[in-house]
């Protein structure tokens, strides 16, 4: 797996790839490189584009065990960092729905694998 991106004057590119297959491509206004910016974007995502957020969110537990280009780090922890925001939100909304149908699999899971991932570090 390998999580890419490239700059123009305006925007970033992100790529993330497994082998020869693109997981996951956007481009993103280079002012929205942050966690606000992408936490409105996965938001986006849910609404007009549910599969493709649906395979970011399978590619997760792969994208955490990867090693990341220095130039890519800061937005590879903006994208993980607003990911785990936005699992957590959205868990909690599908909880006070009492929704017993989830159309996002385990996403109470990759929270907690995010908030492990990004907040506990072994010495």
């Amino acid at each position: 797996m390998k999580f890419s991106i490239s700059h123009s004057n305006t925007a970033l590119t992100i790529i993330i790839e497994d082998s020869a297959e693109t997981i996951f491509h956007i481009e993103l206004p280079g002012e929205q490189d942050n966690i606000a910016g992408w936490y409105i974007r996965f938001t986006y995502l849910r609404k007009t584009q549910p599969q493709e957020l649906n395979e970011l969110l399978g590619a997760i537990p792969q994208l955490l065990e990867i090693q990341v280009d220095e130039d890519a780090h800061p937005t590879y922890l903006n994208v993980l960092y607003a990911m785990f925001q936005w699992t957590g939100e959205e868990n909690h909304e599908l909880q006070k729905q009492s929704s017993t149908e989830h159309d996002i699999p385990n996403l109470y899971g990759l929270h907690q694998q995010l908030k492990h991932a990004l907040f506990n570090f072994e010495e």
